[in-house]
């Protein structure tokens, strides 16, 4: 893909050492590949993480909730309950 335009933003010397650093450490040719990483494709993937985290706590709490509901059955039959975690 060609690039034809160009965004400029201020950082002070320590920011940009530590971008320069960052790039190299992870690999990237330059610092404007790991600055278009980090603004498109870097926030998609914690998008997504924040999505799959949400997706797996309302099933969890789905789970919980069935758990509850046969837990109160079983206390109002007047059978003794249990519960041991770890």
């Amino acid at each position: 893909m060609v690039s034809i335009k160009e965004v400029k933003i201020r950082v002070t010397r320590n920011q940009l050492e530590r971008i320069k650093t960052n790039a190299q450490a992870k690999g990237f040719r330059s610092v404007s590949s790991y600055v278009r990483y980090l603004s498109l494709e870097y926030n998609l993937r914690v998008e997504n993480t924040i999505f799959e985290t949400n997706k797996i706590i309302l099933d969890n709490n789905k789970i919980l909730h069935k758990i509850q509901e046969k837990l109160d059955r079983e206390a109002k039959d007047g059978n003794e309950i249990s519960v041991s975690f770890g």
